[in-house]
């Protein structure tokens, strides 16, 4: 049972942004099953993280459907047998979906807690009206940027969140979420150990930290009969350095890692290579140029076929290179910062990103063209809610909370232009 959030959380809430500092110099569970077309899921992991060698890693399995219509509502040298968990739905083409930061601070933490009268919390209704979107993806992914809380700690100083926003995020339809932060530390190893539990209870897939090397080994999720690897990496965790005998705990930025790790899925069978960087300055809109070499050096020296920011906390450009694409920044998903420098108004966009890839001909995993759906979340009286800022004329919603879709549709609009998914009319 979970204590209520007192007000020394409403105090490190609000210098959440003084922690989430620049950084990242570039050395420094399986998938599941969601929704009633759900996919194939398998699972192939090694026994230990190889630091530059390459051999096995996991498996996991998903499916493609219509979206996007607005809605109002050390070394390895063998690999074990894998697992394999079952949906059907056409091979070869699958569409991902991805999000900004999902963080639980005390604003919508004591929302949650209204929601679930007191008892416990309740973080679901703060998806309901892009649960459909997201739920239409064949495989979704999110960045869960805040560890659950432990047994037994309090609230402060650190961040923590409740378990039951991991509940809420696999309730929203997301699939599997990168772990790594500069904040996955900030409860210690217990943090990281809690956290995995929480994804683990309910067959949330994970990357980024680890509860053992053999954790920290990539895996492999297979969508559609693509065989994809997701891997998660962070700049820093400033004050909380990685544990000296563990450093598998928590993926920092390195090259070589990332390089290693990338080969070591492609050995293992993935086809397709998802990175998610922790990286970047936050409420900054532009890349910066740490951002952009790292991006470069990946498609120069590696195989990883797509890049996913997160830090920025607000929206920022996408660029590619043929059909490998990077995310820059995806803004934040569900997030509310209750003071200071954080309360700019573009710290509530973000994006939700839609991705779909197929085999071509030739075998070869294709990346079509990202979609962007912008989001924007509310706060205070806004009930924390998640919406499709497209939904700015429904006229079930107030005036106010219309004309701040509008604006954030704007916003979103003059970062990242025609990558906006156009919205599709209503049904006759």
């Amino acid at each position: 049972m979970h204590s209520r959030v007192g007000p020394a959380l409403l105090v490190a809430a609000a210098v959440f942004l003084g922690a989430c500092s620049p950084g990242g110099a570039p050395d420094a569970g399986p998938g599941r099953s969601s929704g009633p077309g759900a996919t194939s899921t398998s699972l192939v992991r090694p026994t230990t993280r190889p630091p530059t060698t390459l051999p096995a890693s996991t498996t996991t399995t998903a499916a493609p459907t219509t979206l996007l219509a607005s809605t109002t509502t050390t070394t390895t040298t063998t690999a074990p047998q894998p697992t394999t968990t079952s949906v059907p739905r056409e091979p070869g083409t699958a569409t991902l979906a991805f999000v900004g930061d999902v963080i639980g601070l005390i604003p919508n933490i004591e929302r949650a807690r209204r929601n679930a009268g007191g008892n416990g919390y309740d973080f679901r209704p703060m998806f309901d009206r892009v649960r459909p979107l997201i739920s239409a993806a064949d495989y979704a992914i999110c960045h869960f940027e805040v560890p659950v809380r432990p047994q037994g700690q309090g609230w402060t100083p650190r961040y923590v969140t409740p378990s039951e926003l991991v509940d809420a995020v696999a309730d929203a339809g997301f699939d599997r979420c990168s772990l790594a932060s500069n904040h996955a530390l900030d409860r210690g190893v217990a943090g990281i150990d809690a956290t995995a539990a929480a994804f683990d209870a309910i067959g949330l897939g994970r990357t980024g930290t680890a509860v053992s090397a053999q954790d920290a080994v990539p895996d492999i999720v297979e969508v559609n009969g693509i065989r994809i690897a997701h891997l998660s990496y962070t700049y820093a965790t400033p004050g909380h350095p990685r544990p000296k005998d563990e450093p598998w705990r928590v993926n920092l930025i390195s090259r070589k890692q990332i390089r290693a790790d990338a080969q070591t899925a492609r050995a293992a069978g993935a086809e397709y290579i998802i990175v998610s960087l922790h990286f970047g300055k936050t409420m900054i809109t532009p890349p910066d140029d740490l951002q952009r070499k790292t991006a470069r050096w990946l498609w120069d020296n590696t195989e990883v076929d797509l890049i996913v920011g997160s830090h920025s906390h607000v929206v920022q450009p996408i660029d590619h290179r043929g059909d490998r694409y990077v995310l820059y920044g995806m803004g934040n998903h569900l997030a509310t910062f209750p003071g200071g420098p954080i309360t700019i108004l573009k710290a509530q966009d973000g994006l939700l990103a839609f991705i779909t890839i197929h085999r071509a001909a030739n075998g070869r995993i294709v990346t079509d063209r990202p979609s962007i759906v912008p989001t924007w979340v509310g706060k205070g009286d806004e009930t924390y809610t998640v919406h499709d800022a497209r939904d700015f004329d429904d006229p079930s919603l107030s005036p106010a909370i219309r004309k701040r879709l509008r604006d954030s549709l704007r916003r979103t609009r003059a970062v990242v232009g025609d990558y906006l998914a156009p919205r599709q009319p209503p049904s006759p």
